[in-house]
């Protein structure tokens, strides 16, 4: 589908972000996940893996399937449309794979427990509805959300969901204004007895955003509070990637209900987008996923998480992001820390530097009294304040190099390395070491030709300008290439969530 104004070809949606397939034209599949690596990740599992949360649902029902049918057929109508245009690309080759073709199957990581193996048969569902969005998603009579307005005491709800704005239209409206029609059913909900709880993409989120989950989080819990609903929003990242499913689930009157699909709570996926859901009623399809919920749901943890080689939060500070080769002079180079736990660390007198013993000729620097990190918090290191602020607009907590009175330098260690050198971290590889007050070793990142005990070094990165970044950002497994990705766009002062 094009837009053309010159010809007075206009959009006919804003996006095509329907996930459906129909195969042989006798079975369907729907879906809330783009069917891409990064959702159905193909790396050896047994070591625990990471991808995006979702769901995909096929079904061989005979009315579901000619109804997308019907809905494919009309959407690619080219003697009613005159936006449709066969898709070329010559450059590509289309077909089967090359002789000796093998798909890539490198590491997809090791934080997630996988708890679903395989695929599911629910043979038994007594009702398939199909919903999409712009033509009836938004109907409350029936569909999905007259299911959720007939839930009240005793019902549940379970909604996990990329997106769940507080409200829509601009980000300067109000839920009075621009009510969320989704997010209000479920209030409504929790208002009628049902029990609601939403979890929330955290890994996508933009957490300063007045329209972000965040705030839907906020606003929720703060109704909860005043109100005393049975409602509870919380954001989560349980596999690595994101949550980027759109479900519902609902255990109204005794019966299980499912209800997939690409429809985010956003006012351009309801009225702009071409969506498709299916709901289904299914009492084993119901609990099925309701585990998964309960199993995503923060602080949940399953076994065998140990024997997949799974580390949890790390208990102290770690060097976040890495950028060594910077496009202009080194003087933008910076270190970033964050703080993982959930209490404060002192860093007064931690040693930052290059320096792997004290003879070696490089340099090792000491955070002055005073230096408190936050939970989950960051600071940064640049090698000079006004380098840095040049290259990112922002000014770093610290710097090696005192071009700047208002930023605080770090403390040259004489005792360490040589005391006419700066923390100048090399192109071809080096190692960064965040040491304690006593010298012991807190963290080590390697990259390039960098070498110390135990650790397992970075490639350099591809081009300058990038940066090497943990992610996520809690996770230390002393094995730079599973810890850390190489990032095109550095975020000092900002971690991966």
């Amino acid at each position: 589908m094009i837009s053309d104004q010159d010809q007075r070809i206009h959009d006919r949606y804003r996006y095509m972000h329907a996930k459906y397939m129909i195969i042989d034209g006798n079975r369907v599949l729907i879906s809330s996940e783009n069917l891409s690596p990064n959702s159905m990740p193909y790396d050896d599992k047994s070591d625990g893996t990471w991808g995006r949360r979702g769901v995909i649902a096929i079904t061989d029902a005979p009315e579901i399937v000619a109804t997308l049918q019907r809905i494919f057929a009309r959407d690619l109508d080219a003697a009613n449309h005159s936006d449709l245009i066969r898709w070329q690309a010559d450059h590509l080759k289309y077909g089967s794979p090359t002789a000796g073709f093998a798909p890539v199957q490198q590491s997809g990581g090791v934080t997630y427990t996988v708890r679903f193996p395989e695929a599911v048969h629910f043979p038994k569902v007594e009702l398939f509805e199909l919903q999409q969005a712009p033509d009836n998603l938004l109907r409350d009579g029936d569909g999905i959300l007259g299911l959720i307005g007939s839930a009240g005491e005793g019902d549940t709800l379970l909604i996990e969901q990329l997106q769940e704005r507080p409200y829509w239209g601009s980000s300067s409206s109000s839920s009075e204004a621009d009510p969320n029609l989704r997010l209000e059913s479920f209030i409504a909900a929790a208002r009628h007895g049902a029990t609601v709880r939403l979890l929330l993409d955290d890994f996508f989120d933009e957490g300063t955003s007045p329209v972000s989950n965040s705030a839907t989080c906020n606003r929720v819990n703060q109704l909860a509070k005043e109100e005393g609903l049975a409602i509870e929003c919380r954001q989560s990242n349980p596999t690595g990637l994101g949550i980027h499913n759109k479900m519902i689930l609902a255990h109204v009157d005794g019966r299980g209900y499912v209800h997939v699909g690409s429809w985010n709570g956003t006012e351009l996926a309801s009225k702009g987008n071409r969506e498709v859901t299916l709901l289904a009623q299914s009492n084993a399809a119901y609990d099925y996923l309701s585990s998964m919920f309960e199993g995503d749901w923060p602080n949940n943890v399953y076994l065998p998480l140990l024997a997949l080689g799974f580390r949890g939060y790390a208990s102290h500070p770690l060097i976040s992001e890495v950028l060594y080769d910077s496009h202009g002079p080194d003087e933008a180079e910076f270190i970033e820390i964050v703080n993982p736990t959930p209490g404060l660390v002192d860093l007064s007198g931690f040693g930052l530097g290059d320096a792997a013993s004290r003879d070696d000729f490089e340099d090792v620097r000491r955070f002055p009294p005073g230096t408190i990190l936050q939970p989950h918090e960051v600071i940064v290191v640049a090698l000079s304040a006004s380098g840095f602020y040049e290259t990112y607009h922002s000014w770093p907590n610290f710097e090696i190099i005192n071009t700047m009175p208002e930023v605080v330098d770090l403390i040259d260690d004489p005792s360490w390395g040589d005391t006419s050198a700066l923390l100048r971290l090399g192109n071809q590889g080096d190692e960064v070491i965040l040491r304690d007050r006593f010298d012991a070793d807190i963290d080590v990142v390697v990259y390039g030709t960098g070498d110390y005990a135990e650790q397992v070094a970075c490639a350099l990165v591809t081009s300058s300008g990038y940066s090497l970044e943990r992610n996520p950002y809690w996770r230390d497994s002393d094995n730079c290439p599973i810890d850390f990705r190489e990032w095109p766009i550095p975020n000092p002062g900002i971690v991966p969530r």
